[in-house]
């Protein structure tokens, strides 16, 4: 039994990563930085808490301490359960196909995760109490989505 949930843990995993990768192919915006400021953003661990358009968001100390320049390419992909579930009421399967692959592996790759472990784990009071708070949680996360 631990065989079956352990490989359909592992192909909910293929299917997450190969929805993900799909999902930011297909919806995602690159955004590409260059220049002095980026790479003292960059250095000083800035560079994701700093927006784009903000050239006071360095202090003037770091910025002359830094000399050289930087590179940051980020990619963003957003998708809300409306619009997922209006993609799906309009027909429009290859356009919510990458969300609820990214979503059913997720969800696949969580509940046979704590399933093997249930099977592994000795101690079957405690592994039914993480099973079931997992469990739980998941259906909650599931009935939202249907609801939305």
């Amino acid at each position: 039994m631990f065989v079956l949930f352990l490989a359909l843990t592992i192909l909910s995993l293929v299917v997450l990563i190969v929805g993900f990768v799909w999902l930011l192919g297909s919806r995602g915006q690159t955004i590409r930085r260059s220049g002095p400021d980026v790479g003292a953003e960059i250095m000083t661990g800035m560079g994701d808490d700093v927006d784009v358009g903000d050239d006071d968001a360095i202090p003037l100390v770091e910025k002359s301490v830094f000399a050289g320049t930087g590179a940051q390419v980020r990619r963003d992909a957003e998708v809300s359960f409306g619009d997922i579930k209006g993609m799906i009421r309009d027909r429009q399967w290859r356009g919510a196909l990458p969300a609820l692959l990214t979503i059913g592996g997720l969800f696949g790759l969580i509940v046979f995760g704590v399933l093997a472990l249930w099977v592994k784990l000795d101690d079957k009071l405690i592994a039914t109490l993480i099973a079931a708070v997992v469990l739980f949680t998941m259906g909650r996360i599931g009935w939202s989505f249907l609801r939305a």
